[in-house]
């Protein structure tokens, strides 16, 4: 578990983050009239948007944090089990089954866990050593400015446009590419063989999502 190369967050965690962080902002500008709006009154979208974006990202470090934590406590008592119990013991290889994901615990027979957890047994341990690591606190700085990064271009127009009627439309018009963006980075993942009309899709969704939020008050 202790990872030596930066990684916070897997590709379909990245994207989804990015996309809570997106909506989230959306739903701001989304409630914002631009014909009607001051200066003042774009100051307090950018203060309002800008504190969301900070405060969505200290959360998910947080989460980040708490849920790698759990992991390894969990990695940490399979291990100790595994050394405890003899080799093919049936607690033992089901343990094993238990942390697998589904497909490689379905086809992998009893023979391959048995020589797996002799491996562990000879092996020196990888999961007791300390529960925190600095590889933990840079994810989570990671986590925090995937989250603060992705979503402040949103806001960028509203910094350097007077014509805030011309900033929402460019601010929705960022939202919206990032959207296709992201559910066509998600179809690629998926090996979709239609990347682009997933991402306009995508895109499709995540508007109706956002004028509902603001249609119930969100």
């Amino acid at each position: 578990m202790n990872q030596s190369r930066f990684s916070p967050l897997d590709p379909i965690s990245r994207h989804s983050e990015i996309l809570f962080g997106l909506l989230m902002v959306l739903t701001f500008t989304g409630c914002f009239n631009a014909f009607e709006a001051g200066k003042a009154e774009v100051k307090d979208l950018l203060i309002a948007g800008i504190g969301c974006n900070i405060a969505w990202g200290i959360i998910d470090a947080i989460v980040y944090l708490i849920t790698t934590l759990a992991e390894r406590g969990r990695l940490v008592r399979l291990e100790k089990k595994l050394r405890q119990l003899p080799e093919g013991d049936s607690a033992a290889l089901e343990a094993m089954r238990d942390a697998l994901p589904p497909f490689l615990a379905e086809n992998c027979s009893d023979a391959e866990l048995k020589s797996w957890q002799t491996r562990f047994k000879e092996s020196h341990s990888v999961t007791m050593g300390r529960m925190l690591t600095w590889n933990d606190l840079r994810n989570c700085l990671g986590v925090f400015l995937l989250v603060f990064l992705s979503t402040f271009p949103v806001l960028l127009p509203f910094m350097f446009l007077d014509d805030t009627v011309l900033a929402l439309r460019l601010s929705h018009a960022i939202a919206l590419l990032m959207l296709v963006l992201l559910g066509r980075g998600l179809a690629r993942y998926a090996s979709s063989s239609r990347p682009w009309f997933i991402g306009f899709i995508f895109a499709a969704v995540g508007t109706v999502i956002v004028a509902i939020t603001i249609a119930l008050g969100g």
